[in-house]
């Protein structure tokens, strides 16, 4: 077991130390000695963290509820006792290192095991007080009265979530500690959201008596699950992303949050649902339902206007807060955002001429009436999609378009346009050539064997739909591709490693790479210089020089470059 436990932890070192090397740059890297012992000190000291908070709440609730101290389980009761008598004194003997540590040498707080070990501490609190907390509110709110168990383990992991947040705040750098704050703000945001659509639901489906039986799928007590849902996580959330993440800098991580947790994410969820709900209005108004009770039929309706609404006012809420960041410039996050958006609209506009397609080839094909009940319906999802879809489309691949013109040389070099564009390519091949080899085994299948008839080519449809869809797509975005490389300028040769040596400026260096596609790294000059980075000066030095690694200095009469081998 010993030997098992040190092969794991010289596993997790190596792990540590290569992402160590990969996430950090030159400035915050330390001595391998130091590294080594960081590693362990913090990795025990999270695995006590763990081991001491199940023991004190674990003896707590046996306090909490007298009646179990002696009829519960003993076996339980000694290991918890164990883990608070013999894991808290090691525990807060490595809290005493870790603060000794600090105070003779302030730079710990840049540690990549220091500031690893709030962000996982913090992050593990953060979930099991979620966790705990809704099963408090559920018994107290419930049948089954107090839970003690579970009120224990929620003081304990809230105590530990209050005492880690505040020390985050205080020791670690705003720069560290952004992705843990809005990782939890995306956490606790999406589990308010759930519970309150919950609530919304349910509310809805209380005004239609008929459809109370479907309230069975919910589970028992709705209301209280998604009350509880809310009022655990809902206070959370203000405190991680209005009174901290909100206020911070408008980083690429505090971006991505916004516009793919907050606004994508609000929208598709909105999308999803009101196609849901459009589908089958149409469907029962027009179309051949499953059923011809409107209950059945409309079961799932409350929950999608719930989660429409919960999708919504994440949408709107996240959109005004962007609005009101003029500063905010057009970098590869919002085109991420925008070109994600695109992609969405247009599958789902792609899914709906495929359905047209195969609507059109069913009535064409069917035997005895022009048209019968199945595809009456494939054309009325057909509609549904083509309504939600080909606006989103529209509107989104619009925004690009006026980005485009601003700054045509820019964005027709973009990363983020030539992945959305070779990807639409490779997947628009591989089902072209998925439905051609279709088509043709289908073909001879009928050939050889019984003939070529009508239901050969209705049998043909989804095939048939999909290669014109994906020729029809990728024809469009061929014409792009085709703009967007007589507007690129010729390609620098890309060096391997370039080292900018002066104010730091993160987007200068992403331009940088953006333009080279090198690794490119930056030192911060500690003497204060007057001049400032030039991008076409760095590209000028860069071209004299192509494919050759170089450090370019910044000073005061300009830039000067030093070729390194890399």
């Amino acid at each position: 077991m010993i030997i098992s436990l040190l092969v794991t932890l010289t596993i997790f070192a190596f792990l540590f130390l290569l992402l160590r090397r990969v996430l950090t740059g030159r400035a915050r890297r330390q001595e391998l000695g130091e590294e080594i012992r960081s590693f362990f000190q913090y990795a025990l000291l999270f695995a006590l963290l763990i081991i001491v908070n199940s023991g004190i709440s674990g003896v707590a609730s046996r306090i909490l509820e007298p009646a179990d101290l002696l009829l519960g389980d003993q076996l339980q009761l000694a290991r918890n006792t164990a883990f608070v008598v013999v894991g808290l004194p090691i525990f807060l003997g490595l809290i005493l290192w870790a603060k000794k540590s600090y105070q003779k040498d302030p730079t710990e707080r840049d540690n990549f095991a220091f500031t690893t070990y709030f962000a996982l501490a913090s992050l593990i609190s953060l979930s099991l007080t979620l966790n705990k907390g809704y099963e408090v509110l559920i018994s107290f709110f419930g049948e089954r009265g107090f839970d003690g168990a579970a009120f224990a383990g929620f003081l304990t992991w809230a105590t530990s979530l209050a005492i880690h947040y505040r020390l985050t705040r205080r020791l670690i750098s705003a720069e560290l500690s952004r992705a843990q704050f809005l990782l939890a703000s995306l956490i606790t945001l999406v589990i308010s959201l759930t519970g309150l659509a919950i609530l919304i639901s349910t509310a809805v489906r209380s005004l239609f008596p008929q459809l109370e039986e479907g309230a069975l799928l919910l589970g028992s007590n709705p209301l209280i699950r998604g009350a509880a849902l809310f009022l655990i996580a809902a206070p959370l959330w203000f405190i991680y992303w209005i009174r901290s993440a909100s206020k911070d800098e408008k980083s690429p991580a505090w971006l991505f949050y916004l516009l793919i947790g907050g606004i994508g994410g609000g929208l598709a969820v909105a999308i999803i649902a009101l196609t849901t709900f459009f589908y089958r209005f149409l469907i029962w108004s027009f179309g051949d339902p499953a059923s011809n009770e409107a209950a059945i039929h409309f079961d799932g309706a409350p929950s999608a206007i719930g989660a429409f609404s919960v999708g919504a006012i994440s949408f709107f809420y996240h959109r005004a807060i962007l609005k009101s960041q003029r500063e905010v410039s057009r970098n590869e996050v919002v085109r991420i955002y925008q070109y994600l958006l695109a992609g969405i609209g247009l599958i789902t506009s792609g899914i709906a001429i495929l359905l047209l397609i195969v609507a059109a080839i069913e009535m064409l094909t069917e035997s005895g009436t022009l048209y019968g009940p199945q595809s009456i319906n494939t054309i009325l999802a057909s509609i549904t999609l083509l309504l939600v879809g080909g606006p989103l489309w529209l509107i989104t691949w619009h925004q690009i378009g006026v980005g485009y013109q601003v700054s045509q040389e820019i964005e027709a070099s973009s990363r983020t346009r030539r992945v959305y564009l070779f990807a639409l390519f490779g997947v628009s091949a591989i089902a072209a050539i998925i439905s051609l080899l279709t088509i043709f085994v289908r073909l001879f299948e009928s050939l050889f064997g019984t003939g070529f008839n009508v239901s050969t080519i209705r049998e043909m449809a989804y095939s048939i739909g999909i290669l014109v869809t994906t020729g029809v797509i990728a024809g469009y975005h061929f014409k792009i591709l085709k703009a967007d490389r007589s507007l690129t300028p010729s390609k620098i040769k890309s060096p391997r490693y370039i080292l900018l040596i002066g104010p730091e400026n993160s987007a200068i260096q992403r331009e940088v790479e953006n333009i080279t596609g090198g690794v490119v790294e930056v030192l911060n000059r500690r003497d204060k210089i007057e001049n400032t980075w030039s991008i076409d000066d760095i590209r000028s030095l860069i071209e004299t020089n192509p494919g050759e690694s170089q450090v370019i200095i910044l000073e005061e009469s300009g830039v000067c470059s030093i070729r390194v081998d890399r």
